[in-house]
């Protein structure tokens, strides 16, 4: 079973004579092998049809590799699995090339597995991985700094290859390295089970973030709160011009629990600690409308033409 191969790693002996099918050999040759460039710097240059910065590249690594011809090799690894294929994209770039480049090696992509291109793999003349960077850091500068002996003082790339897209960003299942350094975020879900914890606002200062959320109300409650930022107002202030208003009104003789779990919603709100209570307010309120308009409702809030000068809360179908 082959093992991902990491910084600091040695290439093994199987790898440095593993065959790989190139295009563009002076030779002539249609496979080389690693071996075939030992004593060198070789930068193993991974990329593909999709990644526009990878191919923006190519002409910046073939100037390099004639620069440094006697001591480095870039070697470009592209996914293309046929020859005609990955001159085709070169000639359609207008790219003009001297530098061999490697057509599509599934064992080489075992060995150096990865998630985003392009991805550079740095190994020195000792067969060790040194680096493993973007197109970026293959510069005069750092390839001269690396063949004279220093250290790789540059970031390196590491790819999340473990990562689940199948699951929601702001679960907790994110791999630990993937997580951001701030985390701001809104979500409205159905009713929560078996739990009652206080509304409201919560602060905190080690991630510099404040959460407010609302947990298990009525829609009716988060309307008034979108129109007004304040929840209690009697059913009778709603207008509610709907077909169904079985899902905003309980009726009578209903028991409120089980109503509940298949009426009731919450949100919560994830914002920077420096968020005024007023900006906080209107975020919250922009937020619940689109959240409401998502379920089907359209809200605002209309004067009653009558003595006392009221207001009523007006929801309506929208046509989404």
């Amino acid at each position: 079973m082959i093992q991902p191969l990491k910084i600091g790693d040695t290439i093994p002996e199987i790898l440095r004579g593993l065959p790989l099918e190139v295009i563009n050999h002076k030779n002539g040759q249609r496979n080389t092998k690693l071996n075939d460039f030992k004593n060198k710097l070789i930068i193993l240059d991974f990329w593909g049809r999709s990644c526009a910065p990878c191919i923006k590249a190519l002409p910046k690594l073939d100037n390099l590799n004639t620069i440094f011809e006697d001591e480095v090799i870039i070697l470009p690894i592209s996914d293309f699995n046929s020859e005609s294929e990955l001159k085709s994209t070169l000639a359609r770039f207008k790219i003009q090339t001297q530098s061999i480049h490697g057509l599509e090696n599934k064992t080489l992509l075992k060995y150096f597995p990865h998630q985003l291109q392009p991805h550079l793999v740095w190994i020195d003349k000792d067969w060790r991985i040194r680096s493993i960077t973007t197109s970026e850091y293959v510069t005069a500068t750092n390839i001269s700094r690396l063949l004279n002996g220093l250290s790789a003082d540059w970031p390196s790339k590491q790819d999340v290859l473990d990562y689940n897209s199948l699951m929601p960003i702001i679960s907790i299942n994110v791999p630990e390295r993937a997580k951001p350094e701030h985390f701001l975020y809104s979500v409205f879900t159905t009713h929560l089970k078996g739990i009652s914890p206080r509304n409201g606002k919560v602060t905190d200062s080690i991630t510099q973030a404040t959460t407010t959320t609302y947990y298990n109300m009525r829609l009716l409650s988060f309307i008034q709160m979108a129109l007004d930022y304040k929840v209690g107002a009697p059913v009778e202030q709603f207008d509610l011009q709907v077909k169904d208003k079985s899902t905003l009104i309980m009726d009578k003789g209903e028991n409120y629990s089980e109503w509940a779990i298949d009426n009731t919603y919450c949100y919560s709100i994830r914002l920077p600690i420096q968020t005024t209570p007023k900006l906080t307010q209107i975020l919250i309120q922009q937020d619940l409308i689109k959240w409401i308009s998502l379920l089907g409702l359209s809200v605002k809030k209309v004067r009653v033409a009558n003595k006392n000068n009221q207001w009523k809360y007006l929801v309506t179908e929208n046509n989404n």
